[in-house]
């Protein structure tokens, strides 16, 4: 674990991955709790590809947790993840286990299901309390483009119920796991296939292109995994000493 300086990390694919977030422009309902309202998106991207490897969709405010939902995404080929969406036209080749991930300094950030996941694969945490400039302009561009294109790319049409629910102001409202599906149709079939001018190709294709100069991502067994992300415990916070009986002085 340790502070990312100045090295970019952009070598080889799943040298490093970012997480960044974003509290989507549209209100969702959760199907277990009835919960209503606009759910954060957290996204992983590997630097070297610009592809997103994984991401979580939650009601919470970012935190450690949401990072470990999208690296359980992240790291794990996506046969069954394309197979439990459906309706999506290509393949999500990204996979396999990162050098480096980068995500927020705050205490949120320092979970120990985090912590245990880095510990267990063998990939180093960088907590950055401030987003480079370079990087801060690429992901705030990134996001404005799925505010931008996820409802133009995905009108009434294709899920009608949304503009019939009880909303908040014009915002549509989808189901969890419709919304879910949205974000996923939109990464690999929209964003992935997109020309980076940065890149002078699509996302997709420069992870494939990386895949013959880097070595290929390992596959980690499937006990493995869950033994990485199995729930933890959070530790206890120790009890603050109380000071001694009898007006006794206090040392601060």
């Amino acid at each position: 674990m340790q502070s990312a300086k100045s090295k970019n990390h952009r070598d080889w694919l799943n040298s490093h991955w970012d997480s960044h977030h974003s509290l989507l422009e549209f209100d969702a309902v959760d199907g277990d709790t009835g919960r209503f309202t606009r759910p954060w998106l957290t996204v992983l991207k590997d630097r070297y590809s610009r592809c997103i490897v994984g991401f979580s969709l939650r009601f919470p405010p970012p935190s450690g947790e949401a990072v470990v939902d999208a690296l359980r995404m992240g790291i794990r080929r996506k046969d069954e993840v394309l197979l439990h969406f459906g309706g999506i036209t290509n393949s999500w080749e990204c996979n396999g286990v990162p050098a480096n991930v980068t995500t927020d300094a705050g205490r949120a950030f320092r979970s120990d299901g985090l912590l245990a996941a880095s510990e267990a694969l063998q990939f180093s945490i960088h907590f950055e309390p401030r987003r480079r400039s370079w990087l801060n302009g690429q992901i705030e561009s990134w996001f404005k483009s799925i505010e931008r294109q996820l409802f133009e790319t995905f009108p009434p049409t294709v899920f009608p119920a949304a503009y019939d629910r009880p909303g908040t102001g014009e915002r549509p409202v989808l189901m969890l796991d419709e919304a879910n599906w949205i974000v996923a149709k939109w990464i690999v079939d929209i964003y992935h296939q997109q020309i980076d001018p940065a890149l002078a190709c699509t996302p997709a294709r420069m992870w494939n292109s990386g895949l013959r100069e880097s070595p290929s991502p390992l596959a980690v067994r499937d006990d493995l995994l869950n033994d990485a992300f199995r729930p933890r415990k959070p530790r206890p916070i120790p009890a603050r000493k109380r000071p001694p009986l009898g007006g006794g002085s206090i040392e601060l």
